[in-house]
């Protein structure tokens, strides 16, 4: 990754930092939702793994008409984010899933619970300390 991929990186965590403020996020689990917070992501996250499916759901569609997915991007990941998007396309809730394929692709990691690790790595080529 250069330099110029990494600003991009940047711009992308500082966008969902703005935007989770008034939009929830849904992660796999505790572990995602803490390193998305180590990265200064400080939103409402709903976890699919402690919360039944359609609970979730329900929780996002009786309060929110926005929702930002934020899983893994392994076949576990893909394939609650194809539901959710599924589940949520017929209620009218709007999917943003545009921050996990961009930042989780561009920082070449499939696991949200590494993200602040791997972030930091590659910060760590660009910034001596």
């Amino acid at each position: 990754m250069n330099f110029s991929e990494f600003e991009g990186v940047v711009r992308e965590l500082e966008r969902l930092r703005e935007e989770s403020e008034e939009v929830p996020i849904i992660v796999e689990g505790s572990r995602d939702a803490e390193a998305l917070r180590c990265l200064g992501v400080d939103g409402q996250f709903f976890k699919a793994s402690v919360t039944p499916f359609h609970e979730l759901c329900d929780r996002i569609t009786s309060g929110y008409s926005e929702v930002i997915l934020f899983t893994d991007t392994d076949r576990a990941g893909h394939r609650l984010a194809k539901r959710l998007k599924s589940y949520f396309s017929q209620t009218g809730v709007k999917v943003k899933d545009r921050y996990r394929l961009s930042i989780l692709r561009k920082l070449d990691t499939h696991q949200v619970e590494n993200l602040h690790k791997r972030f930091y790595k590659v910060e760590s080529q660009f910034y001596r300390y």
